[in-house]
C-alpha cells in the first residue's frame, strides 16, 4: 500500500506553518503500520526558493498506459510546466519517484470558456476520472466572480482519448 501526503513544516508561533513538501509512506496492508520513505515527492531537480513546488495533487494507477502512476497537480511557480498556477501531469513507475511528463502542462493559469473567452481564475484541486483505465474527464474547482461578490464553482473539461 502506498500513501501520499502533505507535509507543513512547523516554525514556532507561525500559526500557517512553513515550508509545504509531499512524501510518501508504504505499508504491507491497507491497516499498515505505514513506513515513511527517504525522499519529497513533487520536487525539482533544482529546486528553488519557493515554499511549495505543486500543489493538490490527484493520484491513479494506469495499466493501460505503462503499469506506472500518474498525478495531475497545481503547477504553483510553474516549475514544471511553465504555466505558474497552471495544472501539470507527472509519471511514476513506484509511486516514489516522480518525474514531470515530456508533455507536462495540461491546462494554463486560466481556460476557455463555453462562450469562447477566457477564465479569470485557475483550476484548484484537480480529478481525474477515469473510465475503464482511460482519463475521460478532469474536474477542477474555481471561482467565479458575480457583480457584487466570487462564486466557487466545479468544471469539468472531457479529454480525448488518445489514439
Amino acid at each position: 500500500m502506498l500513501v501520499i501526503y502533505k507535509a507543513v513544516q512547523y516554525v514556532e508561533g507561525k500559526e500557517m506553518g512553513s515550508n509545504v513538501r509531499f512524501g510518501a509512506a508504504i505499508a504491507t496492508s491497507p491497516e499498515g503500520p505505514y513506513v515513511k520513505t527517504l525522499g519529497k515527492i513533487f520536487e525539482a531537480e533544482k529546486p528553488g526558493k519557493s515554499w511549495m513546488l505543486a500543489e493538490d495533487p490527484f493520484i491513479w494507477f494506469s495499466q493501460k498506459y505503462g503499469n506506472r502512476y500518474y498525478a495531475v497537480a497545481r503547477d504553483v511557480t510553474g516549475t514544471f510546466s511553465g504555466s505558474p498556477g497552471g495544472l501539470c501531469l507527472f509519471h511514476s513507475e513506484d509511486g516514489l519517484t516522480w518525474k514531470p511528463s515530456p508533455h507536462a502542462k495540461v491546462l494554463g493559469d486560466s481556460y476557455p470558456l463555453e462562450d469562447g473567452s477566457m477564465s479569470k481564475s485557475r483550476i484548484e484541486r484537480p480529478f481525474v476520472l477515469p473510465e475503464n483505465d482511460e482519463p475521460s474527464y478532469l474536474f477542477g474547482a474555481a471561482d467565479g466572480y458575480l457583480k457584487n461578490g466570487r462564486i466557487s464553482t466545479n468544471v469539468q473539461f472531457p479529454i480525448a482519448p488518445t489514439k
